[in-house]
């Protein structure tokens, strides 16, 4: 799991870009929740995951109003 996030980090920096920093990290949670992987019951795995919401929301303060509406529905799914 941190091989894929650290991935995604990678093509975060280099997209320079809010909405596809949130975009590639909503997926990467919506998958992590529906793989199946128990990642509650590991200290490790969850606070990796909280930390991903965290990220999330600090690019959607950054963004315009409308997306971050739209954008915080979807990150409501996840909590």
């Amino acid at each position: 799991m941190r091989i894929i996030l650290r991935n995604i980090n990678k093509h975060i920096r280099y997209s320079g870009i809010p909405q596809t920093a949130v975009e590639l990290l909503i997926y990467y949670c919506t998958k992590l929740n529906s793989s199946g992987i128990k990642y509650q019951e590991s200290n490790a795995m969850l606070n990796l995951y909280e930390a991903q919401l965290k990220k999330i929301n600090k690019f959607i303060s950054s963004m315009h109003e409308d997306l971050q509406y739209d954008f915080k529905k979807q990150v409501e799914e996840l909590e």
